[in-house]
C-alpha cells in the first residue's frame, strides 16, 4: 500500500485550524466507543490533547522523512507500552482518528 502524501498533508491542513476541537472530538468518540481505554489516561486530558496535536503535526512534516518518521513512530509506541497500551488498543484509536476526521 502507496501513502498518498498530498492527501494526508491536504487532510491535516483543512482539520489545522480547529486542533482543540479535533482531540477534543477524538478523545471523546475513544472512550464513547471503547471506554476500557479510559483508565490509560489522566483525569484532565489538557496536556494530553495537546500532546497528541503536537505529535499528530510533526509526523505529518515529516512524512518524507523515513528515518525520522520511523525513529517518531518508535518512540511513541515505546512510550505508549510504558502507560500500559497493548497491541489491542491500536485499533480503536485508529477508527476513532479515522471518525475524527470524518467529523
Amino acid at each position: 500500500m502507496t501513502a498518498d502524501l498530498s492527501l494526508i498533508r491536504g487532510s491535516f491542513a483543512a482539520v489545522q485550524p480547529h486542533g482543540t476541537q479535533v482531540t477534543a472530538y477524538f478523545y471523546d468518540h475513544l472512550f464513547a466507543h471503547h471506554p476500557d481505554v479510559r483508565p490509560l489516561f489522566a483525569a484532565h486530558l489538557d496536556e494530553q490533547r495537546d500532546r497528541l496535536w503536537a505529535a499528530l503535526g510533526a509526523l505529518v512534516a515529516n512524512l518524507e522523512n523515513t528515518d525520522t518518521l520511523i525513529g517518531m513512530l518508535e518512540n511513541l509506541g515505546r512510550r505508549h507500552a510504558g502507560y500500559g497500551v497493548l497491541p489491542e488498543h491500536y485499533p480503536a484509536v485508529g477508527a476513532s482518528l479515522i471518525a475524527t476526521l470524518r467529523h
